[in-house]
């Protein structure tokens, strides 16, 4: 005689198989939000990093100005003329890293505008210096227009800085979070799937163990008959 088969136990491993794709189907989601948001974060690092470099390069390009003012020797412009360069790399550079985030772009801008101000003022500076009118390119120093200009550099800069560094704690927060909720999905599926198994087992050795009991009970009622037959 054949035996049916339990329903639950199909049911069961139907069960089984959609916990197990589950499992394959969680932790990948989380792995995109976790390499999503790592990607958000090394890109506010590479942010933070580029406008230490503009905020540096500013400094030195004034630096060399003021050494040449002072000397009055053409080699302390090459680091006014390298700081020049670099600046217009460092801006372009954050304009394209900010793209996504007008508001962090708008602060560039303003960056980009004071900047250009100020190279207009250390420029013209030097080109006084070198047409011998001394006097009047240390008159434009004194006129604290470059303090001036260096001071609202700073400030906007600060802001902008400011909010990169709010930008990156809830990035890394959020990292976090997704590292955490990868962790606890599985361990959640990898409990799920111990109960669904362990009592399957404990179902089917049941379940054996009572179709053989029963079987049992058959055969020692049919040995009871033939006996009682003869």
């Amino acid at each position: 005689m054949t035996k049916a088969v339990p329903k639950i136990i199909p049911l069961g491993f139907m069960f089984g198989l959609i916990i197990l794709v589950l499992s394959a189907a969680l932790p990948y989601h989380n792995f995109q939000l976790l390499r999503n948001g790592e990607h958000w974060v090394n890109h506010t690092m590479e942010v933070l990093h580029a406008a230490d470099a503009l905020r540096i390069a500013i400094t030195d390009a004034e630096s060399g100005q003021r050494g040449f003012l002072l000397t009055q020797e053409q080699e302390y412009l090459a680091p006014y003329e390298q700081a020049r360069a670099s600046i217009a790399q460092h801006l372009g550079n954050l304009l394209s890293l900010t793209e996504d985030n007008s508001a962090q772009y708008q602060y560039l801008k303003k960056i980009e505008a004071l900047t250009n101000a100020k190279f207009e003022e250390l420029q013209l500076t030097i080109d006084l210096q070198n047409q011998a009118r001394r006097e009047e390119a240390l008159g434009v120093v004194s006129s604290d227009q470059g303090n001036n200009l260096m001071e609202q550099i700073r400030i906007v800069l600060n802001d902008f800085q400011e909010g990169e560094r709010s930008l990156l704690n809830e990035r890394v927060r959020d990292t976090n979070e997704h590292y955490q909720n990868a962790l606890y999905s599985f361990f959640f599926i990898t409990f799920l799937n111990f109960l669904l198994f362990t009592g399957l087992y404990f179902f089917i050795v049941r379940n054996f163990n009572a179709q053989q009991q029963a079987e049992q009970k058959l055969l020692i009622a049919k040995q009871q008959a033939d006996l009682a037959n003869r």
